[in-house]
């Protein structure tokens, strides 16, 4: 018993939450939209808008076997957003993507998991989401610039693009 208290304390002290992706989705459909990325509800154009609310990076202070024993991984970066459907027609939202911007180089960064409260909005719906990602050595510059990418599946050049660093 002893054993699994110190675990459970360590894995804490990592970031880790043992209720995981749903339990972070739950806390973002309960955040209110203050405007999106700071413009006015009425301002939106056609485009699914996006609303980042929350940007967490989980660390760990475990020794790098205890981590790999336990399949924790470190250096991650977990991003609460919400969707909103503009459009008087329903879409249906593609995976988000992190998406690297500015100076010479543009790529997408691999998405570790993801939730989304639903797939399709109907005209005017909100939809919130979770999405895990390693920045694989990134690191944050002037140059350069990480960016949640949310389409909708019947538009797929024309996504919503916001910063998160």
């Amino acid at each position: 018993m002893r054993i699994t208290v110190c675990l459970a304390v360590c894995l804490m002290s990592c970031g880790l939450d043992f209720s995981g992706l749903d339990r972070l989705l739950g806390q973002q459909k309960a955040e209110p939209l203050r405007g999106l990325h700071g413009q006015q509800l009425e301002q939106i154009d056609s485009r699914p808008y996006v609303m980042v609310s929350e940007v967490r990076e989980v660390g760990c202070r475990l020794p790098h076997t205890l981590r790999k024993m336990l399949g924790i991984r470190t250096g991650e970066v977990i991003v609460l957003f919400s969707v909103l459907n503009p459009a008087n027609h329903a879409i249906e939202n593609l995976p988000p993507q992190v998406q690297l911007g500015g100076g010479k180089g543009t790529g997408e960064l691999p998405v570790i998991d993801f939730r989304l409260s639903t797939g399709r909005l109907g005209a005017g719906q909100r939809a919130d989401g979770v999405v895990v990602f390693e920045p694989q050595g990134f690191k944050q510059s002037t140059t350069k610039t990480l960016f949640l990418r949310v389409a909708d599946a019947g538009a797929v050049d024309l996504p919503a693009l916001v910063p998160i660093w």
